[in-house]
Order: C-alpha cells, then sequence, then structure tokens
C-alpha cells in the first residue's frame, strides 16, 4: 500500500507542477500584454 500512496504523491506533485507552470504562463502573457 505504501507504494500505492507514493505514486498517488507524485501524480499530484506533477499536476501541482503543471498547474504552476501553466500560471507562470499566463502572467508572463498578461505582463507582455500589459507592456505593449
Amino acid at each position: 500500500m505504501p507504494y500505492l500512496h507514493e505514486q498517488l504523491e507524485l501524480k499530484q506533485r506533477l499536476k501541482l507542477c503543471s498547474i504552476v507552470l501553466l500560471l507562470l504562463q499566463i502572467s508572463h502573457r498578461i505582463m507582455l500584454l500589459l507592456k505593449s
């Protein structure tokens, strides 16, 4: 069972990372839009 739990945590971390990256991209685009 611990293995399954680790797998779940890894997936959650990956999801979190992708969400953070997405937010960074969006904020970067907004900054570019504001500058121009």
